[in-house]
């Protein structure tokens, strides 16, 4: 058991030579003694929670038997050993025992015989202490499923009792990254360094008389390892080894349960988000299926429109845009329903000028809300994508941003080539997003625009984004002085591409691909 430095002893006895010569002998084993004159002054020394009490039976003011019994309901597991001369009467050593005493000894006391008794006495109530500690400790370790309280709730439940200091290191739990420790340690620190070292040991490791290592295993499963630490006033022993394995393997229990717990909230939520998005696949595929029809007769309508000879060049021109863009909608219900297979595949497109004229369907909505916009767009950062799909992910984002903004913002949208990576950013100076929501503004049906958002486009937009082999990254600031949002966008870079592609010259777009910070318009 945990060997302390000098555990303290209470001698009561109002003879001041015997109290000297009972102390010689307990302080020569490394015992400390308090000492105490009657039974008044024994019952105060109690406070101080001395590991035992050896009491003679004749006091000036309290009967020793009586004494006994008032030790006990102040201290009740307390041992208490009489001392007496008159204990060679069988009737007055069942009358101490059954007032509380757990052993007794008659004088005249022999040194050897009274320190073995000492020690056995409290050995048996080290035992008895681990018992105890051992039923409560069960119900404390298993008080949480999360890994954080179970974690606490471990190393609270095993101090101070085993331990002035616990700490647990675990190598691995679902849906956390890396390392958990139940502590922060300093990289330089000795501890930490023991600790990853005896993680996969599988074994119980006494580093020195302080420091007691356990792994954490539930069969052949490790999760890392936990460290029971102490302080200068106690050591451990061999015979700790025990009790430090019971209390790692209640402890990797406990951790076991979070981890199955953690294991099955993550299967619950991904069967509600999958059942979620089927749902939102059959809505969709019902909506498109309404949306059909009457956008064949609108296209149709808008192509009479165009050909129309009593219609305007500058008919013609917006004509032309809607007709576009009804193709594009036209395009998306197909894919919804399922029926529509791209036609076209992939081919090589111009990122600049697909902001261009995505931004120019934007220009009047930016106007009515006195919003401006500065582009810095540069030339041929060609990717190989569909158009449509494309122009999408930068409405969506155009979108999102005027919403989020006030009147007399800015949006910046600008392209570049950098690393074999075409990388597009669209910023805003809108009020930001706070960093506690960031982690799940991609997520499906996530979203902060309360009864007017579905929660969709920005989960569509990466989907949209990987499924051209890049990558969306999103960063925020709420802070008055630099606030707004920017959204980074990066393709494969498509270094040839074809000359129907390459060659083309956007009408009314080749202007706005030119533009630089400073020549902004609204």
């Amino acid at each position: 058991m945990i060997h302390h430095r000098k555990k303290s002893i209470l001698y009561v006895d109002d003879t001041v030579e015997q109290r000297y010569a009972m102390r010689r002998i307990l302080e020569t084993e490394g015992y400390s003694v308090l000492e105490a004159g009657s039974g008044r002054e024994a019952l105060e020394m109690v406070a101080k929670s001395p590991a035992l009490a050896v009491v003679d039976v004749r006091l000036p003011d309290i009967d020793g038997y009586d004494l006994t019994r008032k030790i006990k309901e102040r201290a009740p597991f307390l041992p208490i050993l009489q001392v007496s001369a008159s204990f060679s009467d069988p009737h007055l050593r069942a009358s101490g025992l059954s007032g509380g005493a757990n052993a007794y000894i008659a004088q005249p006391v022999h040194p050897s015989e009274l320190i073995a008794l000492v020690r056995r006495m409290l050995q048996t109530v080290e035992a008895e202490e681990s018992l105890r500690f051992l039923a409560g400790v069960g119900p404390q370790l298993s008080a949480s499923l999360s890994l954080s309280v179970a974690s606490e709730s471990i190393c609270n439940a095993i101090t101070p009792y085993f331990s002035d200091r616990c700490i647990l290191l675990l190598t691995a739990f679902p849906g956390s990254e890396g390392q958990f420790w139940s502590s922060e340690l300093k990289r330089d620190d000795p501890s930490r360094q023991i600790l990853l070292e005896h993680a996969e040991a599988n074994a119980v490791t006494l580093v020195n008389s302080r420091f007691l290592i356990a792994s954490l295993f539930v069969g052949k499963q490790s999760f890392g390892a936990i460290a029971f630490l102490l302080n200068s006033e106690r050591e451990y022993t061999d015979s700790d080894r025990i009790l430090a394995a019971d209390l790692a393997s209640r402890a990797a229990l406990a951790l076991q349960n979070c981890m199955l717990l953690a294991k099955e909230q993550a299967t619950r939520t991904a069967l509600i988000q999958a059942e979620k998005l089927a749902t939102a696949g059959r809505m969709a595929a019902a909506i498109a299926h309404e949306v059909n029809n009457p956008l064949e007769a609108l296209t149709n309508l808008v192509y009479l429109l165009e050909r129309s000879p009593e219609a305007t060049p500058s008919i013609r021109e917006i004509a032309a845009s809607a007709l576009g863009e009804i193709t594009r909608v036209a395009h998306i219900t197909r894919q919804t329903l399922g029926f529509y297979r791209e036609l076209r595949t992939p081919a090589a497109l111009n990122l600049s000028q697909s902001v261009a004229e995505t931004l120019d369907l934007y220009r009047k909505r930016l106007s009515d809300r006195s919003l401006s916009f500065e582009m810095d767009l540069a030339d041929d950062v060609m990717i190989r994508g569909i158009k449509g799909e494309i122009q999408q992910v930068i409405s969506n984002l155009l979108v999102n941003a005027f919403e989020a903004m006030e009147s007399g913002g800015v949006i910046a949208l600008r392209t570049r080539a950098s690393d074999g990576k075409a990388i597009l950013t669209i910023s805003d100076d809108g009020p930001g997003i706070n960093a506690t929501l960031l982690p799940k503004i991609f997520e499906a049906f996530y979203t902060t625009k309360q009864a007017t958002g579905t929660g969709l486009g920005l989960w569509i937009t990466r989907n949209i984004v990987e499924k051209h082999g890049g990558a969306i990254s999103v960063s925020s600031s709420t802070s008055p002085q630099n606030r707004g949002t920017k959204f980074t966008l990066e393709f494969p870079l498509q270094s040839s591409f074809d000359g129907a592609s390459s060659n083309q010259n956007p009408s009314g777009a080749s202007e706005s691909v030119r533009q630089r910070p400073g020549n902004s318009g609204t």
